[in-house]
């Protein structure tokens, strides 16, 4: 477990609301609960990014939605965008790294001192910076260093 900042992207959030994948639903509702009793922050636009998701692609009700998002605003820290962080995402775009929306994510969650950013929109292990992304999913379950993170494992 740890005690140093992480963040997550708008994927677990949208996951764990998705009942049309009721293992992924749970596993991410998991990953969230637990992620909720540390020092988890999530980027304000990762909300809105949620926000967009479930009425767009899911058809969630309008209300369900809001409350869904205040939900997370409630339990989470979060993350401003900053100018600075939209210059680094355009660099890394730039240089093909990330796409634009991952990468002003990372940026974010990595001026806010955050180490960790979970996400399965991007490769395990890339790095920007201090900061490394863990996709949160493997083998039909928790991925080892997403359990280890957040004290899953014991």
């Amino acid at each position: 477990m740890t005690s140093e900042p992480f963040a997550l992207d708008s994927n677990i959030l949208v996951h764990a609301v998705d009942d049309r994948d009721p293992l992924r639903q749970a596993l991410a509702q998991q990953i969230v609960t637990a992620a909720g009793l540390l020092d988890c922050r999530v980027p304000n636009h990762a909300i809105a990014e949620f926000f967009a998701i479930v009425t767009y692609k899911l058809k969630l009700d309008h209300a369900t939605a809001v409350t869904a998002a205040q939900q997370w605003m409630r339990l989470f820290v979060g993350i401003p965008t900053s100018r600075s962080a939209i210059e680094t995402a355009m660099k890394l775009r730039g240089a093909n790294r990330f796409s634009f929306w991952d990468a002003l994510l990372v940026a974010t969650a990595a001026e806010d001192g955050c180490r960790v950013f979970i996400s399965e929109d991007m490769h395990d292990g890339a790095r920007l910076g201090d900061i490394v992304v863990r996709a949160p999913f493997a083998d039909g379950g928790i991925a080892p260093a997403v359990r280890a993170l957040l004290g899953l494992d014991g």
